[in-house]
């Protein structure tokens, strides 16, 4: 960095100043985004979908056990031909409940590691301080100053942040690849 590279009044620059994860037009300084996840409203409504879907996946379950169950129960009472055609209907829908079940256990189990991801992250964040400024001597000394460390301080603290963020962003896009967005119907199971 030259020296006049350092005349203004601007905050330092970092590597870490901007996430670059992010398209250029959602991209934010670090301490933007940091306040921004310290501010946010937390992971109270993905906990509240995981335990949606785990509740949807238990009724799935119990529907596939109670079809089951009446479809042995039924068996002896039916034989020959129209025995083997209910049953051929019943089963799809067997499977597909069980299906159905998987998926919004898997979802969920998805949803509360990732909500849990976001939460170790957002405890992990440390709070920006306001960027330290150099005035014009402190600028122009050709000796290392206090607003110098200042500045190295600064500028680990945002990297330290946005690795943070980076970290959690790469194990949310591969849950986000895991989630499963369509539920099998009768004669389609898994």
């Amino acid at each position: 960095m030259g020296f006049f590279d350092r005349i203004g009044n601007n905050p330092p620059d970092t590597q870490a100043d901007n996430v670059g994860d992010l398209p250029p037009d959602q991209s934010l300084p670090a301490p933007d985004l940091v306040r921004k996840i310290l501010d946010g409203a937390g992971t109270e409504s993905w906990h509240d979908g995981s335990t949606q879907a785990t509740t949807l996946a238990r009724q799935h379950d119990e529907v596939s056990d109670v079809i089951s169950r009446m479809s042995a129960g039924l068996e002896a009472a039916w034989t020959g031909g129209g025995a083997d055609a209910a049953q051929a209907r019943i089963r799809p829908l067997v499977d597909s409940a069980a299906e159905a079940a998987r998926v919004y256990a898997a979802n969920g189990a998805n949803l509360t590691d990732l909500a849990h991801a976001f939460d170790a992250m957002k405890a992990s964040l440390q709070p920006m301080p306001t960027p330290p400024h150099q005035d014009l001597h402190g600028k122009a000394a050709p000796w290392d100053i206090d607003t110098e460390t200042e500045i190295a301080e600064y500028n680990a603290l945002a990297q330290q942040n946005v690795d943070r963020y980076r970290d959690y962003v790469r194990h949310a896009r591969a849950n986000g690849q895991a989630l499963q967005t369509e539920l099998p119907g009768p004669g389609h199971g898994g």
